[in-house]
């Protein structure tokens, strides 16, 4: 019996995203394992050998790294991520508790992306070689080119420390995700813009918007209601590759920002050899990036069934 095309192109989807979890899991399990032992970072200095051992044992890192490995993906496939050994809770718990930090910056500097690329974007197109281009462009460069520590300390220092707009740390205040939110999202802006122009000019030189000018359509009613409406599909591959990124990528954002977020605590655990932690915030944040390229697969599949055929 023959398998339905658009049925073996989600099959293979599915998997390869398992597979891809499995890989980085199992990477991070090996590599996290390789920085040293924990327990010397968990217990005092005047802590005797005897008292390390004891330890290890207690964390089941005494045992052969093959059997912890089993063992933790075991774990892993009833839904349990370990007990931290830094904060000496549940590695679940201590996720659900600083996820949402992480998803609100994530989310308002995808909003910040989108909500000023596009429109800029669609202008540097109307405005090619104009000074506006030029202006559009070199805002977008030097958003993609500045470090996001440079540009969260520039931030600080002018918003915060001499204007005194902003808070320069925490989320005590809804005011307080404002400087890491525009740190964050000006980093994708450029490539949202850039995308956007050349996905807007490729749209402006096709056939049917000559004749749309040839049938004296208003230049408004040109650009958003027939160029925007086929420029949009690679705009919304890159957001989607933005937006997975933003919410695997804001470690340096909280770290600057001391916002208590994922990011952040995830530095913490690295620094503290906190291998569950370490492990449980690589699997949600890997989880995330594939879902989201695994939808927009999903929807490619549907809509242009050439994807589904080169993918056979």
């Amino acid at each position: 019996m023959a398998v339905h095309p658009l049925t073996s192109y989600l099959a293979k989807r599915v998997m390869l995203a398992f597979l891809t979890v499995l890989v980085l899991l199992t990477f991070t399990f090996v590599v996290s394992r390789s920085t040293g032992d924990p327990t010397a970072s968990l217990l005092p200095p005047i802590a005797t050998d005897d008292d390390r051992a004891a330890l290890r044992q207690l964390l089941h890192l005494d045992r052969p790294l093959w059997q912890q490995y089993v063992e933790y993906i075991g774990d892993v496939a009833h839904g349990n991520l370990g007990t931290s050994y830094k904060w000496h809770e549940p590695v679940t718990n201590l996720i659900l508790d600083r996820l949402p930090v992480t998803l609100t910056l994530a989310l308002l500097a995808g909003a910040i992306t989108l909500g000023l690329g596009l429109p800029l974007g669609i202008s540097s197109a109307r405005h090619r070689g104009t000074s506006i281009d030029r202006a559009i462009l070199f805002f977008a460069l030097l958003g993609q080119s500045v470090p996001i520590f440079v540009t969260a300390l520039a931030g600080i220092l002018l918003f915060s420390v001499r204007l005194r707009w902003l808070p320069a740390a925490g989320v005590d205040l809804p005011q307080g995700f404002v400087l890491p939110a525009l740190t964050l999202g000006w980093f994708g802006l450029a490539s949202m813009i850039r995308v956007t122009r050349v996905s807007m000019l490729k749209a402006l030189g096709s056939d049917y918007i000559t004749t749309a000018r040839a049938k004296g359509l208003r230049a408004d009613q040109i650009v958003y209601e027939h160029a925007l409406r086929n420029a949009l599909v690679p705009v919304v591959t890159i957001f989607s590759l933005i937006l997975a990124t933003l919410l695997t990528g804001t470690v340096v954002t909280e770290t600057m920002f001391a916002l208590p977020g994922l990011g952040r605590t995830a530095v913490e655990a690295i620094t503290g050899r906190d291998f569950p932690v370490v492990q449980g915030i690589v699997l949600v944040t890997t989880c995330a990036f594939v879902s989201i390229n695994l939808i927009v697969d999903i929807v490619y599949g549907f809509i242009d069934p050439r994807t589904r055929i080169a993918s056979a």
